[in-house]
């Protein structure tokens, strides 16, 4: 018996002795691959070289010395004089006194007003502001314009947008496709920043591929367009992408939804973005109807998009539609010389 005992604890200790250590608790630093966690998970920003890592962080350091001297924690004129010369921040700002615009609803009149607030919305406003250029993208960026629409029928919907891309003044792509596909029957209009829409995209076509393969079935149009919406209410500061989610499933049938800048998103009648759709909205208020058939949908679609081409110096290019369906995709293409509408007809 007591030779027993003596085996089963130099058995107990070897084990004991060759037992792997404990793993160690999950870094916050690091996000979880799971579909949750990367929802939450910022992906866009900090990429780059480490000269233009260091470039931004020169940057954040001299916005957040501007805040400091509005809020009246740092000497206004020292700062001044510190960064005369060279100053990657917008010192022209750093009067005396709170800034006043005339307008309640601005958020610049906070900055001084509020000086013990920790990061006030105004306080984001501003470094936002000086990320980015005056119409929103970066210096050079290669935006999307543009005209895009959404317009459900009876067993369906259609989408369609125009194809010009553009890099200030420059045409940089005339016949770039902002149409989608982010699963079978789910398909997303693309506006905004063309490399920030991109990024979205294949999130989301990937993380809907990684549900379906679970779950066995197709997402539906509300998951997708949520899906993108936390996306980019989570990057909302990184990000220039207002997208329209559209097609069909069997809970809902057709239906569309449309993603502004700032992550909000909304299930409309039908809907349209990018700048060509100012010139549009009377047009499809009067003209659009519930259960059209998919040719009217369509007709309607390319009518409306090259009323926009025609007036919008940031849209033009080919229409591109693609009606969805139970049955599937039809997607269609109309050349430039083949537009319902066009200069010829106004001048």
């Amino acid at each position: 018996m007591k030779s027993f005992l003596f085996v089963c604890g130099i058995l107990l200790a070897v084990t004991k002795g060759l037992a792997p250590p404990p793993l160690p608790a999950p870094s916050k630093s690091v996000p979880n691959t799971r579909l949750y966690g990367l929802l939450d998970f910022k992906p866009f920003h900090g990429h780059g070289s480490g000269e233009q890592k260091k470039d931004l962080d020169d940057q954040w350091a001299v916005q957040q010395e501007i805040l400091a001297a509005r809020r009246g924690h740092i000497d206004k004129s020292a700062l001044k004089k510190k960064y005369a010369n060279g100053a990657k921040g917008d010192l022209s700002s750093l009067g005396e006194g709170t800034r006043k615009s005339g307008n309640p609803g601005r958020q610049d009149e906070m900055y001084v007003e509020s000086p013990k607030a920790a990061a006030s919305n105004g306080d984001l406003q501003i470094l936002h502001e000086h990320s980015y250029t005056m119409n929103g993208l970066k210096e050079g960026e290669v935006s999307t314009g543009t005209t895009i629409l959404a317009l459900p029928f009876d067993g369906g919907v259609v989408v369609c947008a125009d194809s010009r891309t553009s890099t200030g003044s420059y045409v940089a792509n005339r016949v770039s496709d902002k149409l989608v596909q982010l699963s079978e029957y789910i398909y997303c209009c693309r506006s905004g920043s063309a490399a920030d829409t991109q990024a979205l995209t294949d999130y989301v076509h990937y993380f809907l591929n990684q549900w379906s393969l679970d779950t066995g079935r197709q997402p539906t149009v509300k998951t997708a367009a949520h899906l993108m919406r936390r996306l980019i209410y989570n990057n909302k500061d990184q990000l220039q992408a207002g997208v329209i989610v559209a097609g069909w499933d069997p809970v809902d049938g057709g239906s569309v939804y449309t993603i502004t800048l700032g992550g909000s998103c909304l299930e409309l009648p039908f809907a349209t973005g990018g700048s060509g759709s100012i010139f549009i909205a009377g047009l499809l208020d009067s003209e659009f109807r519930p259960n059209m058939s998919k040719d009217e949908a369509r007709a309607l679609a390319k009518k409306a998009c090259a009323h926009a081409m025609t007036r919008d110096g940031s849209s033009g290019g080919v229409i591109r539609t693609v009606a969805i369906t139970s049955e599937g995709v039809d997607r269609d293409y109309t050349g430039g010389n083949e537009l319902p509408f066009g200069p010829s007809a106004v001048w």
